[in-house]
């Protein structure tokens, strides 16, 4: 207790420098914190990223299959050596908001056609989801 004591006297007085100099901004430690105590959150940060109208040529790039999105996670995953949830509770996780990620009912449609594939509008696989998906 002296000693923590002494050295938090030291770095008030300025004679240490930082007072724990190698941690990051505060959204940075933010970021680290999330991705190491929630795996959907970690692979959307690693898989997913948000796209906007005026970045892809078609209305159809703005459309992500909900199952490649959680065919992706469960891959990362794999590959993390972690314990991976059910599409449902995936699925519920994304809207009901994961971090940063707000994926709300807004942002879920169904495609017509054959089967009426559930897809996430506005959400596209980063290269590294692709290559999970793809198993490349």
């Amino acid at each position: 207790l002296a000693r923590c004591a002494r050295e938090v006297a030291e770095w008030k007085t300025g004679d240490r420098g930082e007072f724990y100099g190698h941690v990051g901004e505060p959204d940075e430690v933010r970021k680290q914190m999330m991705r190491a105590a929630d795996l959907v959150y970690h692979s959307l940060e690693e898989c997913a990223a948000e796209v906007e109208r005026d970045e892809v040529g078609s209305v159809e790039e703005m459309y992500l299959p909900k199952r490649d999105l959680h065919d992706a996670y469960s891959a990362f995953a794999l590959e993390e050596d972690l314990p991976s949830i059910a599409y449902n509770q995936f699925c519920d996780r994304v809207k009901n908001g994961v971090g940063d990620y707000q994926v709300d009912d807004t942002r879920t449609t169904r495609l017509p056609g054959p089967g009426q594939e559930s897809v996430w509008v506005g959400l596209t696989l980063t290269d590294r989801g692709r290559w999970l998906l793809d198993g490349d």
